[in-house]
């Protein structure tokens, strides 16, 4: 029974403790992007970054004059070469190691206009573990599980010594 209790009581604590297990992201860079001609390459330097860490990029289309892109890929690179590259819109995640870091953006764009609008992010991203209180928690139900099945024992025994004295 107390062990039912003490397995209940410890599901309990993980489900509550399992929202601080997760990632999460800073802006580091948050702005647009004007492509114009029928074909558009750029390269950006990206903001300032700590020498080494976990980073997500993302590139949308902003869909300027309601065209889409024709094409639109992306990648992150470093002066040894490609991190990460991507051949449609969307994110990147990637892991940063010393070094400058670039943005290369590739578009073919569609007339008659030949010209869009892309939105850039760049978040850093920092995943949090588990506190160290959780085990603390755990702890702390699981003796509470336990001081109340003693009471039950010390109850139960004390109900059968006021039954031999009678």
């Amino acid at each position: 029974m107390a062990s039912t209790q003490l397995r209940k009581c410890f599901w309990l604590a993980l489900l509550l403790t399992s929202g601080a297990g997760a990632a999460h992201a800073t802006t580091l860079y948050s702005g647009t992007l004007l492509a114009s001609g029928p074909e558009f390459l750029t390269s950006l330097e990206l903001p300032v970054l700590e020498p080494q860490g976990e980073y997500k990029v993302t590139v949308t289309d902003l869909k300027w004059f309601n065209t889409p892109a024709q094409a639109l890929s992306f990648g992150v690179f470093t002066a040894a070469g490609p991190v990460k590259t991507s051949p449609t819109a969307g994110t990147l995640q990637f892991f940063k190691g010393p070094g400058k870091v670039s943005l290369l953006v590739y578009a073919k764009l569609g007339g008659p206009r030949f010209a869009d609008l892309f939105g850039l992010t760049v978040e850093d991203t920092v995943v949090v573990a588990l506190p160290s209180s959780f085990l603390l928690l755990a702890s702390a139900l699981g003796g509470s599980v336990l001081l109340k099945r003693r009471r039950r024992i010390r109850s139960a025994a004390g109900a059968v010594l006021d039954g031999a004295r009678v």
